[in-house]
């Protein structure tokens, strides 16, 4: 399990499936935003609206929610 310190707590990193290859990605009870796997690679997206709304490319699961801390 992965966690990282977030005003003074640890937290842990939690996915919740919400579709098919589709996760929403927490910290603790804090929504972070979603993670996508398509054709064996992942995207980020971040819950707020934004020039960098969606980053494509990353190699694993782990790698696009580092991103989107």
């Amino acid at each position: 399990m992965y966690s990282t310190i977030h005003k003074g707590k640890v937290l842990d990193f939690h996915f919740k499936k919400i579709g098919d290859n589709i996760y929403s990605f927490y910290i603790g009870d804090i929504y972070v935003g979603q993670i996508h796997e398509i054709r064996r690679r992942w995207s980020a997206i971040g819950k707020t609206v934004g020039k960098f709304m969606m980053v494509k490319g990353f190699a694993t699961r782990l790698d696009a929610a580092e991103y989107l801390l």
